[in-house]
C-alpha cells in the first residue's frame, strides 16, 4: 500500500474496511461517524495495511501527518490515545487468526 500520510475522521457516512489475504479480499470492520482510520500507518511511519471502501456518502476530516505530529508533541495524551487504540486493532486481528487456528 501507499506510505501513510494522512488520518482521516469520519464526520458523516458509513465505510468498510477491507485487507488483501491470499488474494482475496476480507471485510475486517464497519466504520461510522466519529470512528477514524489511517492512524496506524501514520504512527508507524509504514505502508497502508487495509483498504477503505465508502458504503455510502462519506465525509472525513483530512489530518495531515505533519499536523498529526505536532499535535502528539503538543498533547503527549493524544498521541498516546492514538498508539495505544492502534496497538488495539493490531492484536484484534491477530487473536482471531489464533482462535481460529485454535478450531473455534
Amino acid at each position: 500500500g501507499d506510505l501513510g500520510d494522512n488520518v482521516y475522521v469520519i464526520e458523516n457516512g458509513q465505510c468498510e474496511v477491507l485487507k488483501e489475504t491470499g488474494g482475496f479480499r476480507e471485510h475486517i470492520a464497519d466504520l461510522a461517524a466519529g470512528d477514524y482510520f489511517g492512524e496506524m500507518a501514520v504512527l508507524a511511519d509504514v505502508s497502508r495495511n487495509a483498504t477503505i471502501r465508502a458504503t455510502t456518502a462519506l465525509d472525513v476530516l483530512l489530518i495531515p501527518k505533519d499536523d498529526f505530529d505536532l499535535l502528539k508533541s503538543a498533547v503527549p495524551a493524544f498521541g498516546n490515545v492514538f498508539r495505544e487504540l492502534a496497538e488495539h486493532r493490531r492484536a484484534v486481528p491477530e487473536q482471531e487468526k489464533q482462535s481460529a487456528s485454535a478450531g473455534g
